[in-house]
C-alpha cells in the first residue's frame, strides 16, 4: 500500500497520570486532507477505508482501531485507537496514514481493538436509538432501565442517564478473577460527563453487587465532598467537561 499523506499524533506525558497499557486513545478532528479527493482532500474512499493508524510512519506496524464516524464532505474523523501503552515519563507517538486508491475494504478492526477485554461498550446510536451491544462479541449487552437514551458525547454518541434510577444492566456473566478478597486484579475505565451540579447525591459510574448477599461488590462513584474512602472515585468533576476514569 502507498499512502499519500501521514500525520503524526502525540499523547503528551503530561496528559498521562500514570503509565498504562493497553490504552484506547480517542481521535477526533477535522482536516481538509481528510476530505475526498474530489473535494480537495486525499481520501479516495467515501467510507474512509483508506485510513489507518500505525506505530510507524510507513504503516508497517498497524494499530487496531474502530472508526466511529467519518464525514467525507467535511473531513471529520472520530475513532478509538488501541496502543500498547501510554507513559507518564515520555510522549506516546503514533501515526495516521491516509489516501490509497488501491484500498477498497474496511481497514478498521473492532475485534482487535477490544481483544482481551471482558466487555466494551461504545454507546453508539446518537441521534437515533442507543446501541448497547458488547463490542468484544462476548454477548454481555446492556439492558436499559429508567430514562436512558443516546446523547451527543465525546466521540459523537454516549449513554445519557436522566433520573436517579436510570442505569444499564450489563449482566452477571463477567467471571472476575478470584482473589483473597473475593475479586482478583481487574481494571475498569470510562469516559463521563455531568450536565448538572450535585451536592449530596453521589452519581454512580459503575457498580457490581450480588443478589445473594454473600459475594463482595464495589461501587465507583463521584464524591463532591472529597470524603476519604478507598472504594470510591474522589473528585469534584461535575463541571460539564469530559473526564476519563480508570
Amino acid at each position: 500500500m502507498a499512502f499519500s499523506a501521514v500525520a503524526q499524533l502525540i499523547v503528551s506525558a503530561r496528559n498521562a497520570g500514570a503509565s498504562v497499557g493497553p490504552f484506547w486513545i480517542p481521535v477526533h478532528g477535522t482536516d481538509p486532507a481528510l476530505k475526498l479527493v474530489a473535494a480537495g482532500g486525499k481520501i479516495t474512499s467515501a467510507l474512509g477505508y483508506d485510513i489507518i493508524f500505525a506505530e510507524d510512519p510507513k504503516g508497517a506496524a498497524r494499530l487496531p482501531f474502530r472508526l466511529v464516524k467519518y464525514d467525507s464532505s467535511t473531513g471529520e474523523i472520530r475513532a478509538w485507537v488501541r496502543v500498547q501503552s501510554i507513559s507518564s515519563a515520555y510522549s506516546t507517538v503514533f501515526y495516521c496514514l491516509i489516501g490509497d486508491a488501491t484500498v477498497t475494504t474496511d481497514q478498521s478492526d473492532v475485534a482487535g481493538t477490544y481483544a482481551g477485554l471482558r466487555a466494551a461498550y461504545g454507546w453508539d446510536g446518537y441521534p437515533g436509538s442507543l446501541i448497547t451491544t458488547d463490542l468484544t462479541g462476548g454477548g454481555r449487552n446492556g439492558t436499559a432501565h429508567g430514562t436512558v437514551s443516546a446523547s451527543n458525547a465525546f466521540l459523537g454518541s454516549g449513554a445519557y442517564f436522566g433520573g436517579s434510577n436510570s442505569y444499564l444492566d450489563c449482566g452477571s456473566d463477567f467471571a472476575f478473577p478470584s482473589g483473597t478478597a473475593g475479586i482478583g486484579p481487574y481494571t475498569f475505565e470510562c469516559w463521563f460527563r455531568f450536565t448538572g451540579s450535585f451536592s449530596t447525591n453521589y452519581p454512580f459510574l459503575l457498580q457490581r453487587r450480588s443478589t445473594s448477599g454473600g459475594a463482595k461488590g464495589f461501587t465507583i462513584y463521584v464524591d463532591p465532598d472529597f470524603a476519604p474512602n478507598a472504594r470510591k472515585l474522589i473528585c469534584n468533576w461535575a463541571d460539564g467537561s469530559d473526564h476519563y476514569s480508570i
